[in-house]
């Protein structure tokens, strides 16, 4: 019962995440799918806490343009979650030129919460948790930043003989 009430928050705050922001991910080029990519790809199970079962993270991107080359630098607002994504490099090495649609500095916000299954305590998420892991999927002044959606990924920790 408890799994089912996180799956629902989850659901809602996601929902909720899309209709503040406005934005469709329709909306976005292939670029912006290949950075949810990169979230996606560069987590490394084995490097999370067996007794953390759920994290949530933010990462706002800013780019600035001078002289047809582009800076990228990240920000991670959670520093738990540094021990296991190691994307950060990859996220710079991207081309963000479709994305800065012809402005000289962009910001872009993507978000991402991770589900952790099979731990060695295989405990069940608490309700009580959730506020204090999903804070993290919002970043403040978001009014300068353009959203590039939600990654939601389930790591299975369990070991299978």
């Amino acid at each position: 019962m408890p799994v089912r009430l996180l799956y629902l928050s989850i659901l809602i705050l996601f929902c909720l995440n899309f209709s503040v922001n406005a934005q469709k991910i329709e909306s976005y080029d292939s670029k912006g799918s290949m950075v949810l990519k990169v979230v996606r790809d560069n987590i490394i199970a084995d490097k999370m806490k067996d007794s953390t079962a759920i994290y949530s993270l933010s990462i706002v991107i800013s780019v600035t343009k001078q002289r047809k080359k582009l800076n990228v630098a990240t920000e991670l607002n959670n520093e738990q979650v540094r021990s296991f994504f190691v994307g950060t490099e990859a996220l710079k090495k991207l081309d963000y030129n479709k994305l800065m649609k012809g402005r000289k500095e962009s910001k872009f916000v993507v978000s991402a919460y991770i589900l952790v299954y099979g731990s060695r305590s295989d405990r069940v998420v608490k309700l009580s948790d959730v506020p204090a892991a999903l804070k993290f999927l919002f970043v403040q002044n978001q009014a300068d930043q353009e959203n590039l959606g939600t990654v939601l990924l389930e790591v299975d920790k369990k070991v299978y003989h």
